[in-house]
């Protein structure tokens, strides 16, 4: 594996780990925690929402917003409870 490669995997695997350091922190906040429980969610979950938005086209910065955020956050478990497609979550979940 050449030094560019091995450059690129040490990145990713610090992202990766800030990442959920984040998500660990975020999770044990009180108001969170209360929006997870009430739909049955955990910290895991936190983190493949992070990755569907990010993936979807949102972006980390906006992402963020979303699982930070108690009142986003309880809005995009009730629209998913609501069976929105997820298009439609991604576009109303920052307005």
């Amino acid at each position: 594996m050449g030094d560019w490669a091995k450059e690129w995997l040490r990145e990713s695997e610090r992202r990766a780990r800030k990442r959920d350091e984040q998500l660990a922190k975020i999770s044990k906040n009180r108001k969170i925690m209360e929006v997870l429980q009430r739909y049955g969610s955990n910290q895991e979950r936190l983190g493949e929402i992070f990755q569907l938005l990010v993936m979807a086209g949102l972006g980390e910065r906006a992402a963020w917003k979303v699982i930070k955020n108690p009142k986003r956050l309880s809005q995009f478990f009730q629209m998913e409870a609501d069976r929105v497609e997820f298009p439609e979550i991604v576009s109303r979940i920052l307005k």
